[in-house]
């Protein structure tokens, strides 16, 4: 009897050795997409908390409003007891007032105006209601008689979230 050694042949090797970093490489692609989505998940989240803080506070002011205009589709003007004027605008850095909406993002603020409901405000001045909003067409903030609309779509990075809100003020 002959005794024979057993082993891995060169082609059994060779197989072995192709097949290993083919296999490397998908789980290393598989990985990389799961960690893609949950950061992008976590980006949504975080757009779906800011704009949905956005509109609350919107909504309680533009709920108790006595007087609404809207100018384009850019600014919203209302008084809740008709000796303070406030506004809604967005906002941009790049923009000079009334903004042109070029392709930036924009800043969602609110601030007081002086001089009554036709009155004037300091562009870029106010409190920071949400930011990441595309200019309109896309966001819009609007009034016709008795219902506000707002229609915001956010952006950061590659995520998006658009939230479309109708209030309805109730002492108009």
């Amino acid at each position: 009897m002959k005794n024979r050694i057993r082993g891995f042949t060169l082609v059994e090797v060779l197989l072995v050795s192709l097949m290993i970093p083919a296999i490397i490489a998908m789980l290393f692609f598989m990985f990389q997409a799961v960690t893609e989505s949950w950061a992008m998940q976590g980006t949504r989240a975080g757009l779906s908390v800011s704009m949905n803080k956005a509109l609350r506070t919107m909504s309680l002011d533009l709920r108790n409003a006595r007087q609404v205009i809207s100018q384009g589709n850019h600014e919203l003007r209302f008084t809740q007891d008709g000796l303070t004027y406030f506004v809604y605008y967005l906002f941009s850095e790049s923009d000079s007032y009334p903004p042109r909406f070029d392709d930036t993002l924009y800043q969602l603020k609110k601030t007081t105006l002086s001089g009554g409901m036709d009155g004037s405000f300091q562009y870029g001045s106010g409190d920071l209601v949400a930011r990441g909003i595309l200019a309109p067409p896309t966001s819009s903030l609007s009034f016709q008689s008795p219902v506000v609309t707002i229609d915001l779509t956010a952006q950061q990075g590659h995520a998006s979230l658009r939230l479309v809100h109708t209030i309805r003020p109730r002492n108009l």
